[in-house]
């Protein structure tokens, strides 16, 4: 692993701990080095949360990409999963701590939101796919696209209580199977 990993996994157990709340100090301690040596990767805690962000986005695109060209998945089921994609890694992180960003990171928070937001072409052509074939009724992409948004985002505010003792991913598996699957009993 190279310091860089090192210092991106250490920040995470920090965040899973404080929110961030965490100093650099107590990245280095984590991981036996000096704080100086962490500036010799990054010139600040920011650019290291922004690079925490960019290597989660990188990571839930490629688990993207993979469902997608996954040969044995229908298209509902790639429609589920690609929605709420999250590497195993990424699903130990404590996304409850994520309002602490908002708070003292703003712009890591807008840049949040604008990954979020952007890049929904192929599953929206997915779920066009399945509108076509008609696996899935015919919806305003417009609205889901919006309301998925929506509801990550707000997920990443809340904490478990908020969410009624949900972690963020139940939460996501819990929007993904009201938005598919609809609340009304099938009889």
């Amino acid at each position: 692993m190279t310091l860089r990993e090192n210092l991106l996994s250490a920040a995470a157990e920090q965040f899973n701990q404080y929110g961030a709340k965490f100093t650099l100090q107590d990245v280095s301690k984590s991981i036996g080095i000096s704080k100086k040596t962490i500036y010799t990767v990054f010139p600040d805690k920011e650019s290291l949360l922004y690079a925490m962000l960019d290597e989660t986005f990188k990571a839930i695109k490629q688990a993207e990409k993979e469902i997608l060209d996954h040969p044995s998945y229908t298209i509902v089921e790639k429609i589920r999963k690609v929605i709420i994609a999250l590497p195993e890694v990424y699903q130990q992180i404590d996304y409850s701590k994520f309002h602490t960003i908002k708070e003292r990171y703003p712009k890591l928070f807008e840049a949040v939101a604008n990954r979020i937001e952007s890049d929904w072409e192929p599953t929206l052509a997915l779920i066009q796919q399945g509108i076509d074939e008609g696996v899935i009724k015919p919806i305003n992409l417009n609205i889901f696209k919006g309301m998925v948004e929506a509801s990550i985002e707000h997920f990443l505010l809340e904490s478990k209580e908020d969410l009624g003792g949900a972690t963020y991913c139940e939460a996501l598996e819990a929007m993904i199977d009201l938005l598919i699957d609809g609340a009304a009993v099938r009889k």
